[in-house]
């Protein structure tokens, strides 16, 4: 029983590590949109902060986030190896903060095979469809500032198991054109 689970936290680990390797080369390729700074401006992972360029030099906190984060999977791997014991405190410890890593980057971009989005990457086949919610006073994000009230929330929706992905835009040109982008991409 527990070199089955054994097995399954290392493949956990090598998926962690495959998707950080994913990410850290899509955030090198040529960004499509956005590509003016209206565009930069107007678009928001979270509400109260525009967006950063999708490269490491200016993810640096997320870069460095996810790495300690796969450097600490991999000591509690080799101590359980080495012990032939684990602490489930500590194999917890390691899991929760996986779950909400990607918060940690604040980017959006699309390129040519899929979405950056916060730390995700997510290709367009994957991308089943898309929705845009205006930011009205029932809304979550209102409140954050008036800029974000008069604004939309764009929704993706994934295939499989996936969390959903969401962006704030707020200005309707902008958002004209990422739809036009989406379209493109989106089947």
């Amino acid at each position: 029983m527990e070199t089955a689970l054994f097995i399954i936290i290392i493949l956990f680990v090598i998926y962690i590590i495959y998707r950080f390797i994913v990410l850290l080369t899509k955030m090198r390729q040529p960004i499509l949109y956005p590509t003016t700074d209206q565009e930069w401006s107007s678009t928001h992972v979270y509400p109260q902060k525009k967006i950063r360029p999708p490269r490491p030099s200016y993810q640096k906190g997320g870069v460095l986030l996810y790495a300690c984060t796969i450097i600490y999977f991999t000591v509690v791997l080799v101590l359980w190896f080495y012990f032939e014991t684990i602490s489930w405190p500590l194999l917890l410890l390691a899991i929760v903060p996986y779950l909400q890593m990607h918060t940690v980057f604040n980017m959006f971009a699309v390129v040519q095979d899929g979405m950056l989005c916060g730390g995700r990457f997510i290709r367009w086949k994957f991308i089943k469809s898309y929705e845009w919610y205006p930011i009205n006073t029932n809304h979550r994000f209102y409140g954050f500032g008036e800029e974000v009230n008069n604004g939309y929330e764009l929704k993706l929706k994934t295939k499989f198991i996936a969390l959903p992905a969401s962006l704030i835009v707020t200005d309707t040109s902008v958002k004209q054109n990422l739809t036009k982008t989406l379209n493109q991409y989106v089947e």
